[in-house]
């Protein structure tokens, strides 16, 4: 079997495959023995067809899946002989046969890259050092606190704080709905609801069954703050105000919280939580700054087939979770060039494994280039934010 091996662009190689007339002529003859032993025909038994007749009534057929099969056989071949380390399927074209004459294909593939590394050793990162105030349990505590908060339906006028369940449709300057903006059974929180402050405080005051016309004034581009303002009228109709009551931070939380016996157990175990949080957020903190590093260092070429498949796999499953339609097109373009950092992170890391002997996963890989990186400690920045909590029972 002869090969030529050409490269038509990164990445990406044409193989020049020629069968020899013999072993084709070899496939075919098999190919007809195989097929006489069940061939039926007019006047003879089956398997007794003369292999002649099975040749010049079936020729053609056994003729084209034998060529199929001879390709996808040498192609393997071809493959191995040539050390062609494929990234996907190849595209396979070009086919030319006639009887007694060689079978000739070309096969175009894409190849995973050759990946030459950078130093990759005593990679500089900063880590923050994990520093838990008491002021960030309390804020902890009070997070635990409004979780298991009771919210119940009172018939007091609604005020800052109060949840509103509400019919909210926009009308035009005349009060005529219009047809298509509104939002029934909105619920939200008087102060934080998503419809702005001034929305808000038009409605502190009112009773469930009132309805009420609200007047705000937005920006009529979100995106240029010298666009002009404009007006818009909602008709809120309540139709349920409800009170949040926080349980008391006592011994009975930690024992609903957590099953815990008093609320000084409660608070030594979210102490705990926080810290294992912030030493987790460290350690992924410092994996990051790795995985940047190596990718920016290393910018191996990365081939498209790999990304196609990748972000198809992240556009089926964001399909698959979501309740709306999505622009496939637009999360295509917006995943890809995170597809192509993740596969390009992944073949670093698994010539580095390579190298350094490690069998493990990517995350493995990571841990051992942190243990080994030079590593400057900091004080973290405080941030207003806290990890939610998961309480163990």
């Amino acid at each position: 079997m002869k090969v030529t091996v050409s490269e038509t662009k990164a990445n990406t190689k044409l193989l020049e495959v020629e069968v020899p007339a013999e072993r084709v002529e070899s496939a075919l003859q098999a190919a007809c023995v195989k097929y006489q032993k069940k061939a039926q025909l007019p006047g003879f038994r089956k398997g007794k067809v003369p292999l002649s007749l099975v040749r010049a009534r079936f020729g053609r057929a056994i003729e084209g899946e034998v060529i199929d099969d001879l390709i996808s056989e040498t192609y393997e071949d071809a493959q191995k002989q040539e050390g062609i380390n494929p990234a996907g399927a190849a595209k396979v074209e070009g086919v030319e046969y006639e009887p007694g004459k060689p079978l000739r294909y070309k096969a175009s593939v894409e190849v995973m890259p050759e990946v030459t590394l950078k130093e990759y050793r005593g990679i500089h990162v900063t880590r923050e050092v994990p520093r838990i105030t008491e002021e960030d349990v309390e804020a902890a505590l009070e997070s635990l606190r409004d979780h298991y908060a009771e919210v119940a339906t009172v018939e007091d006028a609604a005020r800052e704080g109060h949840f509103v369940v509400a019919d909210v449709q926009a009308v035009d300057r005349i009060g005529v709905p219009i047809v298509g903006d509104k939002v029934e059974n909105a619920d939200f929180q008087l102060g934080q609801s998503p419809f702005g402050p001034e929305f808000d405080e038009q409605l502190v005051g009112t009773r469930r069954g009132e309805e009420r016309v609200v007047t705000i004034v937005e920006q009529s581009d979100a995106l240029n703050v010298t666009a002009p303002a404009r007006e818009r009228s909602f008709s809120v109709k309540i139709k349920e105000i409800k009170e949040k009551s926080l349980p008391d931070l006592d011994d009975e939380l930690a024992q609903t919280a957590g099953g815990l016996a008093t609320l000084e157990e409660l608070r030594q175990k979210v102490r705990e939580d926080l810290v294992r949080n912030a030493e987790l957020e460290a350690k992924r903190n410092v994996r990051d700054q790795i995985a940047d590093h190596l990718t920016k260092e290393n910018p191996i070429p990365v081939p498209e087939g790999l990304v196609s498949r990748f972000v198809d796999s992240l556009v089926a499953d964001l399909k698959g979770t979501s309740e709306e339609p999505l622009d496939e097109e637009e999360l295509r373009m917006k995943y890809w060039p995170l597809a192509r950092n993740h596969i390009r992170l992944h073949l670093i890391l698994e010539e580095i494994g390579r190298r350094e002997q490690i069998e493990g996963k990517d995350e493995e890989i990571l841990d051992y280039l942190a243990a080994r990186a030079q590593i400057s400690e900091v004080e973290p920045i405080r941030k207003e934010d806290y990890p939610s909590l998961i309480i163990e029972r």
